[in-house]
């Protein structure tokens, strides 16, 4: 069971009382994954969800999308470094002790954010998690010249090049899943990966559609 991509476990009221009404007498197998930014992932908001403390299997995905406060401010606009950062600590003590069999953190990759995937590597080698690196997807949350703007993926777009710099600069880190930008730091397989060009995903509005 995954909560959720759709609001934070514990942000979201209704999915907390959700989590809190768990019964694991009727539920004894149940594998549990968290998805949330962190934030309010605290000891006194755990300690709310005794409940399913002994739940036998209980993962946390953490969305943090930025390597340091600055750019965690472009990304996650009302989030709050500082108390994640904190729990991030509080996180790992539920692993060692066994409560969680695994933390991941996430990173979904954007212009303004690719310069900070060292450092967001190594927030998860710090801590010993595991961590993943994904292609930002537009939900209809941009509009398509301002995610032709955050989509460096696109060939030709203007800091392609030095986001394959970075990818191809990456420490080895274990715990590190390359999701689906593995082409990045293996240039042989690049040619493979079929993208847009970045010019023709910013065409003026004005300009006469393509002819068929």
């Amino acid at each position: 069971m995954s909560v959720t991509g759709s609001g934070d476990p514990f942000a979201s009221r209704l999915f907390f009382d959700f989590l809190r009404r768990l019964d694991l007498n009727r539920n004894p197998n149940i594998v549990v994954t968290l998805q949330t930014n962190g934030v309010l992932f605290d000891e006194p908001h755990w300690r709310r969800l005794g409940n399913i403390h002994a739940c036998k299997h209980i993962d946390a995905y953490i969305s943090l999308d930025a390597g340091c406060e600055a750019t965690y401010r472009q990304t996650r606009r009302g989030g709050n470094w500082t108390k994640l950062v904190r729990n991030l600590d509080f996180i790992a003590g539920l692993r060692d002790s066994g409560v969680l069999k695994c933390v991941r953190l996430d990173m979904v990759v954007q212009d303004n954010n690719f310069r900070d995937i060292p450092d967001f590597i190594g927030i998860a080698r710090q801590h010993d998690f595991h961590c993943e690196l994904m292609r930002i997807v537009n939900w209809g949350t941009f509009d398509d010249e301002e995610f032709a703007r955050k989509n460096i993926f696109y060939l030709g777009h203007p800091e392609r090049a030095e986001f394959r710099r970075v990818m191809r600069s990456l420490a080895a880190y274990e715990k590190l899943s390359l999701g689906n930008l593995p082409e990045f730091v293996r240039p042989e397989s690049e040619a493979r990966f079929h993208m847009p060009h970045w010019r023709d995903t910013i065409r003026d509005k004005r300009d006469p559609p393509p002819k068929s």
